[in-house]
Order: structure tokens, then sequence, then C-alpha cells
């Protein structure tokens, strides 16, 4: 799945920000800039990919 991060405002001025494609933590830094100018959230919801694990797709292997 790709990242996705959806930003939905709603007529009274609520707003939703969902994000797709991104494990763990990661997710917070994304949607960081988008939280402090849309102002402090009402609510936060984590979906099940908060807990996945990130993998490191950088690993060195060494080869004999």
């Amino acid at each position: 799945m790709s990242e996705k991060i959806t930003v939905t405002i709603k007529l009274n001025g609520d707003s939703a920000i969902e994000v797709q494609g991104v494990k763990g933590e990661d997710c917070r830094a994304l949607t960081a800039t988008l939280e402090a100018a849309l102002g402090t959230p009402t609510s936060d919801t984590a979906t099940s990919e908060l807990y996945e694990q990130v993998q490191d797709i950088n690993q060195n292997q060494s080869q004999d």
C-alpha cells in the first residue's frame, strides 16, 4: 500500500487527519505540521498500523 494522508475539514471547523500506509510512530511525525496548522486535535484514534513494526530496509547483510 502506498502512503496516503487525507485531511477532512467540516463546515463547523472540525478537522480530521487520516494516515494510511505508514507503520509505527512515523505517522505522528508526518502529521505534526498539519496538526499545528489546524489546531489541537479533539481526538486521536490509532489504527492497527501504529502498532506494526517498522522494517529497516537498509540492513547490511554480510556476504562470505
